[in-house]
């Protein structure tokens, strides 16, 4: 009967709450795939069109070029001077706005790399925009020149991908070159305009067309050779660019393909520009492009295995819900044998009889040895806090009478007061002052007096390594200040400052009140620290556990925030070779 009880509470809840989650999951899949195709469609659309602009202005600047030179009186004379072995003063102004026209993209557009401007001559010069006026012997790239030559530039722009050594301790450059013919007046080829293109710069730029995780961009010529690749790394096979030509065309980027490449799946999409001449292929692998379908797979999976755990948990509660009141009482009989401290029954949901009567009589029972187990930690307590008020009232008669003991001892050996006696003396002061029951905020003028308890007994000790000054008004001593607030700072100055400088320094201790606060400066001219070691001491005195070196000023600084409940009362400065300023601010309201 249990078995089939928990089948039944089982199917109850798991029925209603798994098929809501699973058609909607399954829509939701279906209609994100559909959203990610047209979006993925709707952007390379407007990637393809915006490259082939920006394509075309870098073609452009050859148009630009060969308009420059197409007048009949500049060939003519390009020409005599490409022909003459000297230069007149007559040329030298064409020579010069020449050199300025083929320099000028060069210099103002970062993707140029050169611009050669060559007339048929027998000397073989020719204008470049490295050196000017130059010759075919002397020059490192001579490929356009040959490929001229062998008559193989008959379209009107021709293009080809090559490397250029510009010199010969240089690496070659890949560039992309554009020709195009300068023609006479009968229409023969007379020369050609050479525009060197850096293909770094081209494939950076397909590099921030892309959107996708792991998408690979690629300009192709029209006879299917990678000119431009985003990634070299990247080749695809012939036979996956072929497929990836097929798909689409002209104004066609939002059509696309399944290619595989390895053991990956890619999306082809292909673009053709017949103002270029150019096709442009993007690779998306297909679980970058459906990484949002897979994460709502891989939720709604999760939401489901939630479900079925949940269900069950649910499902055992309500299947052993007639036997957990009989489990409480059992605990707490048991909790009983011991002097722990009980915790309340929680709340049950719903109501029934039997649950209200469980409930009254393990309650009552909570309470009642609860209330034994608090009246046995109080009589603890008292004790305790009795026992600590007996010590407190032994140490300070049996500390004072030491003390007392001593300074007699010694004054019977010298047989009048010495050193040792006002040593002691103060120290007396200081211990009766510390074991004062009174508030933690005490007089200033009674702090000043105590603190020059300290002070004696420092300079007993220290003899003349230092000195020590107060500057402040007599008005001060009206006002409240922390208990053994300038002990801690003078004994940070000596033994940090002071006491490793090796020579004798000077301690000043300035009050100052001001409108809302009272201002308390210790400074020293001692050895100082140093940016990192200040920085050092900042942290430990901010930190909750006071350890290693300055527990006085870590100690100060949280005494200050309990009692005036302010943080940041307390600075830090130094400087090596200077000293240290310790800065205390007293809120006077």
């Amino acid at each position: 009967m249990r078995r089939t009880f928990f089948i039944k509470n089982l199917l109850l809840f798991l029925i209603p709450i798994m098929i809501p989650i699973l058609i909607l999951g399954t829509l939701s899949i279906y209609v994100a795939r559909v959203y990610l195709k047209e979006e993925m469609a709707r952007n390379h659309m407007q990637m393809f069109y915006q490259l082939e602009r920006d394509i075309s202005v870098i073609y452009n600047e050859l148009d630009h070029l060969n308009i420059s030179f197409t007048n009949p009186d500049i060939i003519y004379n390009v020409g005599q001077i490409l022909s003459s072995n000297g230069i007149s003063y007559e040329n030298s102004k064409l020579i010069s706005m020449i050199e300025h026209t083929i320099n000028a993209p060069v210099l103002t557009k970062p993707y140029i790399q050169s611009v050669y401007l060559y007339m048929n001559n027998k000397e073989g010069n020719f204008f470049s925009s490295y050196e000017g006026l130059s010759r075919i012997d002397n020059f490192p790239d001579t490929q356009w020149y040959d490929k001229y030559k062998s008559g193989e530039l008959t379209e009107e722009v021709a293009i080809e991908t090559r490397k250029i050594n510009r010199y010969t301790f240089e690496a070659p450059i890949d560039v992309t070159t554009l020709y195009s013919g300068i023609y006479s007046f009968n229409g023969k080829q007379n020369g050609v305009i050479v525009l060197n293109l850096y293909n770094s710069y081209i494939e950076e730029m397909l590099n921030t067309y892309l959107h996708y995780n792991d998408q690979h961009l690629l300009v192709l010529d029209n006879q299917s050779r990678i000119m431009f690749n985003s990634d070299k790394a990247f080749a695809p096979d012939p036979s996956v660019l072929k497929a990836s030509l097929a798909i689409g065309g002209e104004q066609k980027g939002e059509e696309a393909k399944i290619v595989q490449m390895g053991n990956r799946s890619y999306f082809a999409f292909h673009w053709t520009s017949n103002e270029l001449n150019l096709h442009f292929i993007s690779y998306i692998p297909q679980t970058s492009t459906f990484q949002l379908s897979s994460t709502l797979t891989r939720l709604i999976i999760g939401f489901v295995s939630l479900s079925f755990v949940l269900g069950l948990m649910l499902t055992y509660y309500l299947t052993r819900k007639n036997i957990r009141h009989i489990r409480n009482i059992i605990t707490l009989i048991k909790a009983n044998e011991t002097d722990e401290p009980v915790h309340s029954v929680p709340q049950q949901e719903g109501y029934d009889e039997y649950s209200f009567i469980i409930q009254r009589i393990l309650n009552n029972f909570i309470a009642q040895k609860n209330l034994t187990v608090e009246n046995i930690s109080n009589q603890y307590k008292l004790k305790t806090a009795e026992l600590i008020a007996l010590q407190n009232q032994i140490n300070p008669h049996f500390l004072f009478n030491t003390l007392e003991t001593l300074y007699w001892k010694v004054l019977s050996f010298t047989g009048k007061p010495n050193e040792a006696n006002h040593m002691i003396g103060d120290l007396s002061d200081i211990l009766k002052y510390s074991l004062d029951p009174g508030s933690e905020v005490m007089p200033m003028e009674k702090e000043l007096s105590v603190t020059q308890n300290y002070i004696r007994i420092q300079k007993m000790r220290y003899k003349k390594m230092f000195d020590i000054y107060f500057d402040y008004d007599e008005e001060v001593h009206a006002y409240g200040v922390l208990k053994f607030l300038f002990q801690p700072l003078i004994e940070n100055s000596i033994y940090h400052g002071i006491k490793e400088s090796g020579r004798h320094c000077c301690i000043k201790i300035k009050i100052l009140k001001k409108e809302h606060h009272m201002s308390i400066s210790v400074i020293d001219n001692g050895i100082g620290m140093s940016f990192a070691k200040l920085k050092s001491v900042r942290e430990k005195i901010k930190e909750e556990q006071e350890s290693g070196e300055h527990i006085g000023l870590s100690n100060i600084c949280k005494r200050l925030e309990l009692t005036y409940g302010q943080s940041d009362l307390m600075r830090v400065l130094s400087k090596p070779g200077w000293g240290t300023v310790i800065s205390i601010r007293i809120p006077l309201e």
